[in-house]
């Protein structure tokens, strides 16, 4: 054997794949290394009289021997799957890819390469299973979902999207978004797609018109999606029914409106009953002061002529009482000014009242049966606890102010 064809065979016994020739027969003329250890058998065990559909799995072996026989005639199969059988009677799925060995024109058998493709198949079954929990979550959220391709065209809504639309999914996928959506909305879409081939995954609220005519107020939460070489594919969104948020946030603020009409009627009405209340006051404190300025002008001074008659005990006594009751009568201003400058005694607050009333030292000293220079005495401490001494103050004036 040459160099050239040692190198070779070294080269096929050490490839991880089944290398195989069979003759025009379809028995074994030669197996690599690694086909004895695939296929569970000894070197030995081989030999040229071993058929090559033993091999296989018996349901397999009819489409095995056709394509055999095409190949030797010279015919062109592609690689095709079929299940393997070990010698432990085990199988596992295998892709055969085979052409015939031509010799001096004349086809003298085939050979081939044997791929074991329980890994890949294992692999495609994880993935497949992974896909499908992860459609089944998609399925089953309680939000919406969509997929859309790089023009905004759905290729994917889960069962929730359908539901919040009203649509089927045959309805929307191959859609373009803009279908289901008003001017404004496809405006937003446009606005946020731009962003979308930036790379940002901006939330932002989307307004859907649904199939029977109503809007669905949503919140969209998307992210880009790239092909391998970075080129932007689209974008997936979670899409969330904000449309009972809106209608409470609408209500509130009607209520709000509401409240800030009824808190400017409540405070027109206060301002009303201030006023009222205000000219209650007046008119309660002029009605007041009408009765204890006709009490004074129109009685006290007889009640004082009267005390200056020979009068009996009795008479005295009732005139007294008479006095008195009248004062009872007279005292709202005596009262105000009572509790505004406590410091006054009785006899300096009845001379305040009576100066109050526009009476001079003389008639006050005449009512009150005092001398005038004590009627003196009594307003000089008035205006000094008052706090008008030294001051160009008229005393009735201010008394006049008080209230």
């Amino acid at each position: 054997m040459k160099r050239g064809q040692t190198d070779y065979r070294d080269l096929v016994e050490l490839l991880p794949q089944t290398l195989f020739k069979i003759n025009q027969q379809g028995k074994f003329s030669f197996a690599n290394r690694s086909g004895y250890k695939t296929f569970g058998f000894k070197a030995d065990e081989l030999g040229e009289s071993v058929s090559a559909l033993v091999f296989f799995a018996p349901g397999d072996r009819a489409r095995l021997e056709g394509n055999i026989k095409r190949i030797l005639k010279g015919q062109v199969i592609p690689g095709s799957e079929y299940t393997a059988l070990r010698k432990d009677g085990s199988t596992f799925p295998v892709l055969v890819s085979a052409n015939a060995v031509v010799d001096h024109g004349e086809t003298v058998g085939l050979r081939g390469v044997i791929l074991d493709l329980s890994a890949i198949k294992r692999s495609h079954e994880l993935l497949a299973r992974s896909e499908e929990r992860y459609r089944q979550l998609l399925e089953t959220m309680s939000e919406g979902f969509a997929m859309l391709n790089s023009d905004t065209r759905l290729n994917y809504v889960n069962t929730r999207f359908c539901e919040m639309l009203g649509y089927t999914r045959d309805e929307l996928v191959g859609e373009k978004v803009e279908s289901l959506l008003n001017s404004a909305n496809q405006k937003v879409l446009r606005e946020n797609y731009v962003k979308r081939r930036k790379g940002r995954s901006d939330s932002y609220e989307l307004a859907w018109s649904r199939k029977d005519g109503s809007l669905l107020a949503t919140i969209m939460s998307p992210k880009p999606l790239y092909q391998e070489n970075g080129e932007f594919a689209g974008s997936y969104s979670v899409i969330t029914d904000v449309t009972r948020l809106k209608q409470t946030e609408d209500a509130l603020r009607r209520h709000k409106q509401e409240l800030k009409g009824k808190t400017v009627n409540l405070e027109e009405v206060n301002a009303a009953l201030r006023v009222l209340l205000k000219k209650r006051e007046e008119d309660k404190r002029e009605f007041e002061e009408r009765i204890m300025a006709n009490v004074r002008e129109l009685v006290t001074p007889y009640i004082a002529k009267l005390k200056k008659t020979h009068l009996a005990e009795r008479q005295r006594a009732y005139l007294e009482i008479l006095e008195n009751n009248l004062n009872d009568l007279t005292t709202p201003f005596v009262d105000s000014l009572s509790r505004s400058f406590q410091k006054l005694t009785p006899s300096e607050i009845r001379v305040a009242a009576l100066v109050r009333e526009g009476k001079s030292s003389k008639e006050i000293a005449e009512i009150l049966f005092v001398s005038p220079r004590t009627v003196e005495f009594h307003r000089d401490q008035i205006r000094r606890k008052l706090g008008l001494s030294g001051r160009k103050v008229n005393l009735r004036s201010f008394l006049l102010s008080l209230r």
